[in-house]
């Protein structure tokens, strides 16, 4: 296994999908101990696929990570068997699910939930409008760092660390108030590039993680009725799309805003727009009476 992730490494896949894949791994170690599978020449398909089939979270990750391990086994011919076969003709069905969206007010509502009396509250904040106002998310938000504010333009230019593709957002007033606020009156004395830092010693870089859990409890703490959607900066970037739609807005605008790297991936954001989606409905026109009493009514009866 750790062959295999070093191969990753050469063919230069990100470390996020390199994390991935470790994690996998971890639990099918851990599955192959409890089956006391020792070799990897005595791994059969009833232990892939039963591990598969356990997999509660993330199973096409799961599968996709399975399948392609196993084909690298048998091309090394440390199996004598291609599971990779077996496992690809199994497919997992995901079911579609919409978006979770809030409301422009229920926005509102969990902006001014936040206590901005404190660090750590004024922190939160700053970071929350990142998501709301921007759409940002919560890996760009960890990083984000004093080089990418061009306070003399008003703007926001950064590198994503999802896509590396660079792009430039305004840097709205309230979310530059809110910035300052927490550099001036919240942030530990630190020479991190990064603006945002931990509340306790020593005061290091946040990361995503971090980010993602600061705006749950922001959201959840609201009293805003979170049933059946979830409770995170990406549901503020789906909001942020949704807004966009509902104005009017193209979708290469919203692709460049969110940050896409095709018009193809904003066109999921589509599912989202009831209202849009029921204005290209078309009528049905009634159907006259004697339409179904033509030839004498005969090919209807």
């Amino acid at each position: 296994m750790t062959k295999y992730l070093h191969l990753l490494e050469e063919q230069r896949l990100s470390p996020k999908t390199i994390d991935g894949y470790e994690h996998v791994f971890s639990y099918f170690l851990r599955h192959l101990s409890l089956r006391n599978v020792s070799r990897i020449l005595d791994i059969g398909e009833d232990d892939v696929l039963t591990f598969i089939s356990s997999s509660q979270n993330s199973k096409q990750r799961v599968l996709a990570t399975m399948r392609a391990f196993c084909r690298y086994l048998y091309e090394q011919k440390l199996i004598n068997k291609n599971i990779d076969y077996v496992i690809g003709r199994n497919r997992y069905i995901v079911k579609e699910k919409l978006p979770s969206t809030y409301t422009c007010e229920e926005v509102l509502q969990i902006e001014s939930s936040v206590n901005q009396s404190t660090p750590v509250g004024k922190r939160d904040y700053a970071m929350l409008l990142l998501a709301t106002r921007l759409g940002l998310r919560s890996s760009d938000i960890a990083g984000l760092q004093f080089s990418n504010l061009d306070w003399d333009r008003n703007i926001i230019r950064l590198i994503q660390y999802k896509t590396k593709r660079e792009i430039e957002l305004p840097l709205l007033k309230d979310v530059g108030e809110a910035i300052i606020n927490y550099v001036k009156y919240g942030r530990p004395s630190s020479s991190s590039k990064q603006i945002f830092l931990s509340s306790l010693a020593p005061y290091n870089p946040v990361n995503g993680a971090v980010v993602s859990l600061s705006v749950r409890k922001i959201i959840c703490h609201s009293r805003i009725d979170t049933r059946d959607r979830k409770k995170g900066p990406h549901a503020m970037r789906h909001t942020l799309a949704s807004q966009l739609l509902r104005n009017g807005i193209s979708l290469p605008v919203i692709s460049e805003t969110l940050g896409h790297k095709t018009t193809q991936t904003t066109m999921g954001y589509l599912r989202i727009d009831i209202d849009g989606l029921m204005k290209c409905v078309l009528e049905v026109p009634d159907v006259p009476s004697d339409f179904y009493t033509q030839k004498g009514g005969l090919f209807y009866v």
